[in-house]
Parts: C-alpha cells; sequence; structure tokens
C-alpha cells in the first residue's frame, strides 16, 4: 500500500494505492447452477467441489475533505478491481469477484447552524457481477462456461438527509431529529439468483428472485440528556 495526503489551509487531499493478493483461498461451489431441463425441476444431483485458488485486489482510494466554521464536507472516489482464479473454473481464467464494484462514490455534508444540524450523504456504487443462467443450447457446467458472460446488478444509489434540532427542556437539554432515507427511493438490489432459463416461442425466459435493499424511508427521533 502506497499512499500520499496534502493539506492547504480547509482543503485536505488524500491518496491511497493498494495491491493484494491472497492465495489458497477455498471455495465450496456447484459446478452446474439451475434445474434438471429434462422434468424442468430443482436439479438432485448438483455436483459440489471444494477447491482452492487465489485471489487478487487493485485499486486506489482518493479523498477530498473541506472543513469550514459552519460546514464540513468530503468526497471519496473508489476504483477498484477484484479477481478470484480456480483452476476447477472457467478454464482457469481470471473472473470477478462476488464483490467487484469497480467504481464507489460517497459524498458527505454537515452544516452545524447552532441549534440546528443538518447532513447529507450519497453513496453510489457501479454494480457487482453475477453469472446469469445460460439459454438451454448453452453450457451449464461452470468448469467450461467463459467469463465473458458474467453480468452486473444496477448500480447503487442511496441519498439520506437528516435534521437535528437541540433546545432544552427546563433545565435538561434535550434534542429532536428527522431522518430521510433512500430519499429518491432507488431499487438497490442486493443479490439476484437465477434458478431456470427457458426458451419459449422466440423469447428468453428466466425464473429468478432478487433481495432489495431498503427503499425510502422516514424516522423521527427525541432524546435527552442527563
Amino acid at each position: 500500500m502506497l499512499g500520499m495526503n496534502l493539506q492547504k489551509d480547509a482543503w485536505l487531499l488524500d491518496i491511497e494505492a493498494y495491491y493484494r493478493n491472497s492465495e489458497n483461498s477455498l471455495l465450496h461451489v456447484n459446478v452446474e447452477n439451475g434445474f434438471d431441463l429434462d422434468n424442468r425441476l430443482p436439479d438432485r444431483n448438483q455436483k459440489y467441489l471444494l477447491i482452492a485458488g487465489s485471489k487478487n485486489v487493485i485499486g486506489f482510494d482518493m479523498t477530498l475533505r473541506y472543513v469550514a466554521k459552519m460546514y464540513e464536507s468530503w468526497i471519496s472516489y473508489t476504483w477498484s478491481k477484484s479477481q478470484s482464479q480456480y483452476d476447477e473454473l472457467f478454464g482457469g481464467d481470471l473472473f470477478p469477484s462476488v464483490d467487484d464494484r469497480r467504481h464507489q462514490i460517497s459524498w458527505t455534508q454537515l452544516i452545524d447552524a447552532g441549534q440546528w444540524q443538518f447532513s447529507a450523504v450519497t453513496n453510489w456504487a457501479s454494480g457487482n457481477p453475477f453469472l446469469p443462467l445460460p439459454d438451454p443450447s448453452r453450457e451449464r457446467n461452470r468448469q467450461l462456461r467463459s467469463v465473458e458472460e458474467f453480468e452486473r446488478l444496477p448500480a447503487y444509489l442511496r441519498i439520506d438527509l437528516n435534521a437535528d434540532y437541540q433546545f432544552q427542556l427546563g433545565d435538561t437539554p434535550a434534542f429532536a431529529g428527522i431522518s430521510l432515507i433512500n430519499l429518491t427511493d432507488h431499487a438497490n438490489v442486493a443479490y439476484r439468483q437465477q434458478t431456470l432459463s427457458l426458451e419459449n416461442m422466440d423469447k428468453r425466459l428466466s425464473l429468478s428472485n432478487e433481495l432489495l435493499l431498503q427503499g425510502f424511508n422516514w424516522n423521527v427521533s427525541f432524546g435527552l440528556s442527563f
């Protein structure tokens, strides 16, 4: 890992670059995903392997921060490439790891206006990879499939806003606040699993399920300090 930082007045720039390689990484994986295409039922003869391989991650982080009397802000950008290699999968070629998000941006803003405190946090990330089911005419065996078949989930986006007000309740310090979570109600997909892919009337049909992260929500808070 290499890093540097520069500071001038209210500005701070921090940059780090890193590379990490892990050998003898164990993976328990089924060789063929999906259904038995002969009877359209889950394949009861799944073949699982416990295999050893390697993982490597390369990337860099860059953060720019600004601090003033009433306002503070920092924005961070990360580029990274995470890959795995197992002789028994994808012909021994490198393939993207499940947490391989190439681009990530985070922007935080804070305002301190006396009794009022405001914050805004924006997080964006490109989608992580997944291996879709092939159509019935193509190879299902992950030992023989190509890394070119990987696709990516939609990008992640979440914007959170918060406001707090501090006051006295008699002689007791108190605060009240409101938070807006995932302001744009963006549909963030955490996981996608496909279990069946068929060709029907010149169309490709896929049976799948998705795990979605929290959508728009809000909450209010109240507290006392003793």
